[in-house]
């Protein structure tokens, strides 16, 4: 068999080679941010000069079209980026369809409530959930993990109360204020504090060569 036989016969097909490459297209630096934040900073723009309604459709709008932003130029969407997205399609609909903000209150709470969930369910599982989401970017012992996603569990759940409190205490502007710029501010807050456990359990997972 000649060496061109050979090299045709091992490489891939071309529509299975395209494929490949289409699923492997890397994300811009900006793509994460603008998912993740872009309808949030629609939904601001938008009630600074209208109601919550129509900074609500503002929001949904944009939220569909950061899924469709990162479909198109990724072939993915990640999983906390997703569930985030639906909830605020799914609750911002249901807003705009009965013309009542606490929908769109609630969508907050449950998010919140939902991830908070998922990792105390993961740490009951002994399934390392946040280790697969960071564990790239991020090296630490197994108790630094463990202890990470006890505080980020507990976290979750306390937004998820204090979003239900502001929502129920205290006037939709208000509110909207606390979830356009509380909200951020609070969790840079909570990450910033988790410095110190980051970097104290770095240390002893490259002493201990990762052992818990």
């Amino acid at each position: 068999m000649t060496e061109e036989a050979a090299t045709e016969r091992d490489a891939p097909p071309a529509g299975q080679s395209r494929s490949i490459a289409a699923v492997a297209r890397p994300a811009p630096r900006w793509l994460a941010p603008t998912v993740d934040y872009g309808p949030l900073l629609v939904f601001i723009i938008a009630y600074a000069g209208c109601d919550i309604l129509t900074a609500t459709a503002a929001m949904v709008a944009a939220t569909a079209a950061a899924l469709a932003l990162s479909l198109v130029l990724t072939r993915r969407v990640p999983l906390t980026s997703l569930v985030v997205a639906l909830m605020v399609i799914a609750f911002g609909s249901i807003t705009l369809w009965l013309d009542d903000p606490r929908y769109l209150k609630l969508q907050s709470t449950l998010t919140n409530l939902l991830f908070s969930l998922i990792l105390w369910a993961a740490l009951a599982c002994r399934r390392p959930l946040l280790r697969s989401l960071f564990g790239v970017a991020l090296t630490m012992s197994d108790r630094g993990w463990r202890s990470l996603t006890h505080r980020f569990a507990l976290f979750f759940a306390a937004m998820a109360a204090l979003n239900e409190a502001i929502a129920r205490l205290f006037s939709t502007e208000i509110w909207a204020g606390y979830y356009s710029f509380g909200t951020t501010l609070v969790t840079l807050l909570f990450l910033a504090a988790q410095w110190p456990l980051i970097r104290r359990e770095a240390e002893r997972a490259e002493k201990n060569g990762g052992a818990s």
